[in-house]
């Protein structure tokens, strides 16, 4: 019996090549969208799920009254022994915090490592890193480091590289242990790891400097709530009842960090978790587009179908023998379409890796998880594109089709609703792609108060540029192509630094509480910064001993508080920094110094000692940028001829901000353009039929002196009318919905309703065109044989 079923199916497919072809094609489409969002939002949902401990496995986090940010990421280095040698239910703790950008050197190979970490030797105990060479207790020596494999064999090649030293900088290190690689679907990740036992005792004991992301092991059973209620008297223990009452420390499980964290200073951007929700929502939404096609277009072929369903009843076989039989047809087509969807994601996998960001390949389907949601989906389709369909034609009676009297299309007012759902759905995501575009578009041209391009940065890797700075900013001036030169300590793109600062006369509960960029006396005239009151920093002697300037909300924040006038007043540095009042010497005009996620914040300029700078900056002019970084290198080399110069621009920093946003825009642009495609091939095979079903009644209009336009009009309208009305649907929502997108950023541009209208405009063009073609086929053909079809 289910071999005639799948005999009749196949029969029946290969007769309606085309009406299969759509079929297939737009389930295939539908799918490959579907699986390559599903694999993303996948990936996205298993981060840090690998570790054994996981449920077990928390950060400590912490907000400060004193601080510049809502909660930091990274705690004082003495938190995580004081918690765990103080509180309950703690087993274990291990703290990391990033090793500098340095130059290491190994069998005869030299490369800059910026991918490391300081550990704890608990390290292996809490996470799950598997080590695959050396010993099991690594990181106990101050002499020892931890590499993964790829590292390894970025020096060794296939040889082992336990027991081989390394050199960072002057000091020699040994390999002590070689592990996997981290996984990509971890929230942090490393190429080696440094005993924390060889940190410097200033950082590695300081209990109030935020230097350290510290994680604890819970002992099974314990309730997060019950360890965080022993944070604050840890804390107290080290910095007094008085300074830990000013801190709100709190537990975050590893598995939340990804995509529920965001706190300052991550170790890793995060992901989103309204991400995941829109990428869900758009993958079912094509693949829905898919499912209503194959309904539009078998509930069409009814009439066609009529015979051979009245000649079956009449046969003996009973509806639930039919339905069963339309259901195999649509179940064949689900899997032709899986087979077709799985090649068409081989071929697109690279492509979707390099925009989303991911590692993805082809052996997770493989896996049995995802065998089974494959199942799963291939069922889920067949039902929902098979079920209503096999319904409709199971249910003609046979006296009545047998006489030919079943000539009326069935489910019309269906088709009409599915059309109008699938074009509102087309027009929703162009119109949100048009408002996501537009927003990008903004970030990208938008006045950020400074001019971000054509300015090189250049790490500083030794003291021999670091105490020379002005030494070597004059002479890279004289090379062809420099404009100007600067060296600070950090940069605009959320490298501000974080640390108090005292104004003269102003009471502690009223002192703002800014960011701090550490630059020297030419940074506002390199990054074209303009002032609105007083002047920039001077070598002159009164600037010497250092110096401050504002932005003009820090100098707004400072007259709230209680100054009349900024400059020529004074501001002290924390005392572990100096004792001095420094003077207020100029105000900047406000500037975006993070993402445009945030609002323009209070924001202190530094002038400190050389031993500050850490990058120089270079405006650069002319077409040959190349040329230009080549002859800064030589004279790089003639300061440090030890460490090789690296370069970056600023731009590239920027645009990273948004890179989130920016892989949105792409998919979501891509997976627009699948579900009009989709969309499209179903209108197409509709209008075919539709047309084909008319073809009398055109030979006849035509004979009795209808135009080819008036034929091309008469078969387009009703799907003009149907998607029209998925504009006034659809438009509003895509406006709802861009508006609330919109709401991320604190500098945006408006759900422009117009943008929306335009992207409906389009989507009814495409939608035209696609009809009109089989409308023109079908006008142009000779009315003769249209009287004589069937």
């Amino acid at each position: 019996m289910i071999r005639n079923y799948l005999t009749v199916a196949f029969r029946n497919l290969k007769r309606h090549r085309g009406y299969a072809a759509i079929n297939i094609g737009g389930l295939a489409v539908g799918l490959a969208c579907a699986l390559l969002i599903v694999l993303y939002v996948n990936d996205e949902l298993s981060y840090d799920r690998y570790h054994v401990n996981k449920d077990s496995i928390f950060r400590v986090v912490t907000g400060s009254d004193s601080g510049t940010f809502e909660e930091i990421a990274k705690v004082a280095g003495p938190w995580g022994p004081a918690i765990a040698e103080q509180t309950a239910g703690v087993s274990e703790y291990v703290r990391f915090r990033f090793a500098n950008t340095v130059l290491m050197s190994g069998n005869g190979k030299q490369f800059y490592e910026s991918e490391g970490l300081y550990a704890d030797d608990s390290v292996f105990e809490v996470f799950s890193y598997e080590i695959v060479d050396g010993s099991r207790d690594p990181l106990v020596d101050p002499g020892s480091i931890v590499v993964t494999e790829s590292f390894a064999a970025r020096y060794y090649g296939d040889a082992t590289a336990i027991g081989e030293s390394i050199e960072i900088g002057t000091r020699l290190v040994n390999i002590t242990a070689v592990i996997r690689d981290i996984p990509d679907n971890s929230h942090f990740r490393f190429d080696y790891l440094l005993p924390t036992v060889s940190e410097p005792d200033s950082i590695r004991f300081d209990p109030v400097r935020n230097q350290h992301y510290t994680y604890l092991l819970l002992d099974k059973g314990v309730l997060p709530e019950t360890v965080e209620a022993g944070l604050t008297p840890a804390i107290a223990s080290l910095v007094g009842d008085e300074a830990a009452s000013g801190y709100r420390p709190r537990l975050q499980a590893i598995t939340d960090i990804h995509l529920h964290s965001n706190l300052f200073r991550e170790m890793e951007p995060n992901g989103n978790t309204a991400y995941i929700y829109i990428f869900s929502l758009v993958a079912g939404l094509v693949l829905l587009l898919a499912c209503i096609n194959f309904i539009n277009l078998s509930t069409a072929r009814s009439v066609r179908r009529a015979r051979e369903v009245g000649v079956r009843k009449a046969s003996g076989a009973r509806r639930g023998t039919l339905v069963f039989q339309f259901l195999s047809e649509s179940l064949i087509l689900s899997l032709l379409a899986v087979v077709a969807g799985i090649i068409l994601i081989s071929i697109l996998l690279p492509s979707f890796n390099t925009i989303s960001g991911k590692s993805l390949t082809m052996n997770v389907f493989l896996e049995t998880n995802m065998i089974v949601g494959i199942g799963l989906l291939t069922i889920i389709t067949t039902v929902l594109a098979g079920l209503y369909p096999a319904f409709v034609l199971s249910a003609f009676q046979p006296a009545i089709v047998l006489k030919g009297e079943a000539t009326r299309l069935k489910g019309a007012r269906l088709r009409k609703g599915l059309v109008i759902f699938q074009f509102a759905i087309s027009v929703f995501l162009i119109g949100s792609v048009g408002i996501v575009n537009k927003q990008m578009s903004f970030i990208q041209n938008t006045d950020l108060g400074f001019e971000r391009d054509q300015l090189l940065v250049i790490p500083i890797r030794d003291d021999a540029i670091r105490l020379n700075t002005e030494t070597f900013k004059s002479e890279v001036l004289n090379v062809p192509g420099v404009v100007s030169a600067t060296a600070s300590g950090n940069l605009p793109g959320g490298g501000d630094y974080g640390f108090p600062l005292f104004p003269q006369d102003i009471a502690d509960d009223d002192r703002p509480r800014p960011r701090i960029l550490v630059t020297d006396d030419t940074f506002v005239e390199t990054y074209k910064m303009r002032l609105s009151d007083g002047r920039s920093f001077s070598r002159a002697d009164a600037d010497a001993g250092g110096a401050f300037m504002v932005n003009e909300t820090m100098a707004g924040q400072l007259r709230e508080a209680g100054w009349e006038s900024i400059v020529g007043k004074s501001m002290g540095l924390p005392p572990s920094i100096s004792e001095q009042q420094l003077p207020v010497v100029g105000v900047v005009e406000d500037f975006h110094f993070r993402s445009l996620h945030e609002e323009i914040g209070p924001l202190v300029f530094f002038m400190p000692p050389p031993e500050w700078f850490s990058v120089v900056t270079l405006r650069i002019a002319g077409s040959d940028a190349r040329q230009t970084i080549a002859q800064i290198a030589d004279v790089w080399r003639g300061f440090d001829n030890q460490n090789p110069m690296t370069s970056y621009f600023l731009d590239d920093n920027f645009q990273a901000l948004y890179q989130s946003e920016t892989t949105v825009k792409e998919l979501l642009g891509y997976a627009t353009i699948l579900a009009i495609l989709v969309a499209c091939m179903g209108l197409f095979g509709l209008a075919a039929f539709t047309a084909e079903q008319r073809t009398k009644e055109i030979g006849i209009r035509k004979i009795l002196g209808a135009s080819v336009g008036g034929v091309v009009l008469l078969l387009t309208k009703d799907y003009a009318t149907l998607v029209l009305a998925a504009l006034a649907i659809a438009m509003p929502v895509a406006y709802f919905a861009g508006g609330r997108w919109l709401e991320n950023f604190a500098y945006r541009v408006s759900p422009d309703l117009s943008l929306v209208a335009l992207s409906g405009l389009a989507a009814l063009a495409i939608a035209l065109a696609t009809v009109s073609y089989q409308s023109l086929k079908a006008a142009l053909a000779d009315p003769v044989k249209s009287l004589r079809y069937e």
